[in-house]
């Protein structure tokens, strides 16, 4: 027997509570977990199938970090609790990740007497269009917020773009009656544009004229594909809508040569002005066989190290499941290079290709530098 389970994450209780409401009203048998802060600020999990409910504990205290409580808490509930059950939604505390599920769900598969598997149904967000804009360039950061998660210096924009390109459905949900139309079509066509492998959907009235097509209400239609969304979240991938949008636009910049660093830094301030999110891989002249992740939300950057490029790995490229690396395979750089996509209404294409071709190194200084004479000998170079 095979247990889907499928989960709802977001910023805001009410609207996760409306959510949870709303999947319950259409299965009266669907067992959920929904796990909520109450008033004096503890960790409370609710069991019902359907509309009834059956179970409601207390798992954690005010200071715990409910993102660990809470995987703590499903490890047990899925090892023992389930078992009759086929599908199963659990509904997070505002400010904790889908990972949650998702990496409690990889812990428990095949656990018990091995006749109950698990597998995850579909990863759901829910976001508040109006205020997604605003809420990706703020730098207020989730412990601000008072949500107790393990990752609380993150960034409330973060933990969204996180979640919506983990997830393979998201739901909008209205907040204010009063709330400003044209940031409500912002919000919407940026969920295109940071989830474009996502079904949109938003809970009733399920209509909004900041849409240009109906949406569908939410439904539980298991679209979540392990493999596909390791290679869309892996750092530095990059997925581009294929809708323009009214007002958002998505802009793809490809350098093949080495970035200075320096140029890059000044760069990079001017070219994330005009955007919402930024996200890329890029190809350091300071550190020419590392592959650097690069995520920009407002003008707050983030560099990561993501490790070798193949072109800098021992053995075949082929072998290899970076598909993207593969694609981009270059005779003379190997899979090695720069590509940054910027997402916003207010981007100067233009101005970014300037200011980031400028960062390029030139001839010249490829020429006087061994290491990078080296570098371009090949794609592949010796193990170290």
């Amino acid at each position: 027997m095979i247990v889907r389970v499928s989960s709802l994450s977001g910023l805001a209780a009410d609207q996760l509570r409306k959510a949870g409401d709303h999947f319950r009203g259409l299965s009266p048998d669907l067992l959920t977990i929904d796990y909520r802060v109450d008033d004096r600020g503890c960790l409370v999990r609710t069991a019902a199938v359907g509309r009834v409910v059956w179970d409601s504990q207390t798992i954690a205290g005010e200071s715990a970090c409910r993102s660990c409580a809470v995987q703590r808490d499903l490890v047990w509930y899925l090892g023992r609790e389930v078992a009759s059950a086929a599908d199963l939604l659990v509904v997070l505390p505002p400010g904790v990740s889908g990972t949650a599920t998702l990496d409690t769900t990889e812990t428990v598969k095949g656990a018990g007497d091995g006749l109950v598997g698990y597998r995850i149904g579909s990863i759901m967000t829910v976001i508040e269009p109006a205020t997604l804009a605003e809420t990706l360039r703020s730098t207020e950061t989730l412990s601000e917020k008072g949500f107790c998660v393990g990752y609380g210096d993150e960034t409330c924009g973060r933990l969204l773009i996180e979640d919506l390109q983990l997830s393979d459905s998201y739901i909008l949900a209205r907040g204010e009656a009063d709330a400003d139309e044209s940031q409500i079509e912002l919000g919407i066509e940026l969920a295109l544009h940071i989830a474009p492998q996502s079904r949109a959907t938003m809970l009733p009235p399920a209509t909004c004229s900041g849409s240009s097509r109906p949406l569908p209400e939410p439904s539980l239609v298991y679209g979540f594909d392990v493999g596909e969304v390791a290679w869309r979240t892996s750092p530095g991938a990059i997925v581009m809508p294929t809708d323009p949008g009214r007002r958002v636009r998505s802009h793809l910049v490809s350098i093949r040569r080495p970035l200075h660093p320096l140029r890059l830094h000044k760069a990079l301030t001017t070219a994330v002005a005009g955007s919402s999110w930024a996200r890329g891989r890029i190809w350091m002249a300071s550190a020419p066989d590392r592959k650097i992740a690069f995520t920009g939300l407002g003008r707050c950057v983030d560099y990561t190290d993501a490790g070798p490029w193949l072109a800098d790995r021992p053995g075949a490229p082929g072998s290899t499941a970076d598909a993207e690396g593969i694609v981009n395979w270059h005779p003379e750089y190997g899979d090695r290079g720069t590509w940054l996509a910027f997402t916003g209404d207010a981007l100067e294409p233009d101005l970014i290709d300037e200011c980031l071709s400028g960062c390029e190194l030139t001839d010249e200084e490829i020429g006087r530098d061994p290491r990078y004479r080296q570098l371009f000998a090949g794609p592949l170079r010796p193990a170290r």
